[in-house]
Parts: structure tokens; sequence; C-alpha cells
């Protein structure tokens, strides 16, 4: 995952700051399942790598980048709006673009599922 804020998008569009994973093994996409990334204040986020994450906010005036990767995730909000279960290609989604050049990115938004507990 790349973030860059608005001020350093201005100086450079190609100027990113990468948020590692930490976790046990800090390269494996799980370290981020508990995860919540917020993109706000006119923030540019990109992924780099197919990725399983918690949530993911996106305020109205900042945008998020595929990639050509899948995220996929528990929870979506884009603008305040929580976003159905689905799965979704960026140009589905405001907020969302994918700057592969297949626009092979997607977007997975899984539900937890239902638990049943039987007794006796």
């Amino acid at each position: 995952i790349y973030v860059q804020s608005a001020a350093a998008y201005a100086a450079s569009s190609t100027l990113f700051t990468p948020v590692p994973a930490t976790g046990a093994r800090a390269d494996e996409p799980a370290a981020f399942r508990k995860a919540a990334l917020v993109v706000r204040d006119h923030a540019n986020a990109q992924f780099t790598a197919d990725l399983r994450m918690n949530a993911v906010a996106v305020s109205a005036d900042s945008t998020v980048d595929l990639a050509g990767h899948t995220i996929r995730l528990a929870s979506l909000t884009i603008a305040g709006v929580k976003q159905a279960y689905g799965t979704y290609k960026a140009s589905e989604l405001s907020r969302f673009l994918d700057s592969s050049s297949g626009a092979s990115g997607r977007v997975e938004i899984v539900s937890p599922g239902t638990v049943l507990t039987l007794g006796n």
C-alpha cells in the first residue's frame, strides 16, 4: 500500500510513502487482515499487491488506485456510504480507479457469514 498526501502530490505525482505490514511475517498479506485503511484529506492510496484487509474507508475528496490488484474486505465505506457485499471493478465504485493496463483490479467485499451454534 502506498499513501500520498495532497501536498506531496502537488510537489510530485510520483512521490509515495510505503505502509509496511506488521505481524509474524511482514511480507505476508494476512498481516493486514485486521487492519483498516482510512483515505481522507485529499489523499491518494495505491495498492501494490493483492491484499486482505478488514476495512477501507475513502472520503469524498480522496482516491484509491487498485493498480490491477484484488483487495478482499469485510467492509468498504465511500464518502460515508457503506457498500454492499459483492465484487466490484474500480469503474463501478466512486473514488476508485485502476491504473493497470488491463484494469483487472477488483474489490471483493465479503460477508462474514452466519455462525450457527447447535446445542442439546
